[in-house]
């Protein structure tokens, strides 16, 4: 799922469930306001806010630290996954926790999971690092891309659904 699709997820959620209090843990792209007084940006934070995590119902999230941080804390998550490979580093769900829910979406197009053991640790290979990066080798990243928004909100939906 492309950066501005978080913005129409945001707007659907909000349609559909218009008591919600959104946080948006990340920054803008520069240039870009967020001019909806009823989400949160707590952008320009530089370190996990593990207080803000665990107030939430839902964490949506790529494979990133603060989603397992999220996990951790037994807050359900919706994870979305492209260059690495859920079913190695997804959150788990626990048999006796009812009331916290982990999914995934990933749509596991031909180039996934790139990022991988192997890969992950030759940082000098060129075809998957620059400048200190990870980088899509394909130029695509079609294996977020592919992810919708529709699919993220159904998603959703069925999560909130189980944990009420």
């Amino acid at each position: 799922m492309g950066y501005k699709n978080y913005f129409v997820l945001i707007k659907n959620l909000k349609r559909e469930y218009p008591e919600a209090e959104i946080l948006l843990f990340e920054g803008t792209e520069e240039g870009e306001k967020i001019t909806d007084r009823t989400i949160q940006n707590i952008s320009g934070i530089h370190k996990i806010n593990t207080d803000l995590i665990s107030v939430c119902n839902v964490f949506i999230s790529g494979d990133t630290g603060a989603l397992h941080i999220a996990a951790g804390l037994k807050v359900s998550t919706l994870a979305l996954f492209g260059p690495s490979d859920p079913e190695l580093v997804a959150p788990l769900n626990i048999e006796s926790d009812k009331k916290t829910v982990h999914e995934y979406i990933w749509k596991k197009p031909y180039c996934s999971p790139c990022y991988n053991p192997v890969t992950v640790t030759d940082k000098g290979n060129s075809k998957y690092w620059r400048n200190g990066h990870f980088i899509c080798h394909t130029g695509t990243h079609i294996c977020m891309k592919e992810i919708s928004t529709d699919e993220v909100f159904d998603r959703l939906t069925e999560i909130i659904n189980k944990i009420r």
